[in-house]
C-alpha cells in the first residue's frame, strides 16, 4: 500500500473512532434535570420521541378542533333522496363520536321528524341504538330505493323556458341529481330512460312560418 492511501485509511479510522467515542458518550451522559422538568411541562418527555410525537400530534388535533366550525346536522324527515345527506353528518358529528348508546340515540331522535321520527319509536333505551340505526337504513338507506326516489326527482323537475336562466337552473338542478346518483354508484350516462326522461323536458325549437 503506497504513502498516500495508507494515509487515508488511517484518517478514517481515527475519525470512525471518534464517532464513536462520542456516541458513547451521549449514551453515558444523564439526561439533566432541568430538561426532564421542562419536558414533563410540556407533556412529553426528551428520551421518549413517540411520546413527544403523539403529544404534539393530540396538541395539533385539539387546536385544529378548536378553530373548525361545528357541523350541522340536517333534520331527516324519512325522504330517502336526503338520506346520504343526513346520515354522513350524522356519523361524523354524533356516531363516530366518543359518546354513550344513550347520549346518540338521544342524538338521534332529535335529528328525526316525520316518518323517520316514527320508525324508530319504541326504542327507548340505550342498549337499542344500533337497532334504531339499522331500522332506518333498511327502510330509508338502501340503494335501490333512493335511486328509484332521484328519479322520481329528476322526472318531477319543471321543463325550462327558452331564456338563459331557466335553462341554467334546470340544467343545475339535473347535475345535482345527477352527481348523487353517481355517488350511489348508478352512472346516469348512456342510461336510456334518464336521458329520455331529460330530453323530454328540453325546449324544441320551433320552425319559423312565412306567410
Amino acid at each position: 500500500m503506497d504513502g498516500p492511501s495508507h494515509a487515508i485509511v488511517a484518517s478514517e479510522l481515527v475519525i470512525q473512532r471518534n464517532v464513536e467515542r462520542v456516541k458513547q458518550n451521549e449514551r453515558k451522559t444523564p439526561t439533566s434535570r432541568f430538561a426532564r422538568k421542562s419536558d414533563s411541562a410540556n407533556g412529553c418527555f426528551g428520551d421518549s420521541p413517540k411520546i413527544a410525537n403523539n403529544g404534539m400530534n393530540a396538541l395539533a388535533q385539539q387546536l385544529l378542533s378548536a378553530r373548525l366550525p361545528e357541523l350541522k346536522v340536517p333534520v331527516f324527515d324519512g325522504e330517502p333522496t336526503q338520506w346520504l345527506e343526513f346520515w354522513e353528518a350524522f356519523q361524523s358529528s354524533v356516531d363516530q363520536k366518543p359518546l354513550s348508546d344513550a347520549e346518540k340515540l338521544a342524538y338521534l331522535k332529535g335529528y328525526l321528524d316525520g316518518e323517520a321520527k316514527k320508525a324508530i319509536e319504541g326504542y327507548t333505551s340505550g342498549r337499542f341504538y344500533q337497532d334504531a340505526v339499522e331500522t332506518l337504513q333498511v327502510q330509508f338507506g338502501k340503494t335501490d330505493s333512493i335511486v328509484r326516489s332521484f328519479k322520481k326527482k329528476l322526472n318531477g323537475i319543471k321543463p325550462p323556458e327558452s331564456s338563459y336562466k331557466s335553462l341554467r337552473h334546470f340544467v343545475n338542478d339535473v347535475n345535482c341529481i345527477c352527481r348523487q346518483l353517481k355517488t350511489l354508484g348508478f352512472d346516469p350516462n348512456g342510461n336510456d330512460s334518464i336521458e329520455d326522461m331529460i330530453y323530454e323536458k328540453l325546449p324544441v325549437a320551433r320552425p319559423k312560418v312565412y306567410g
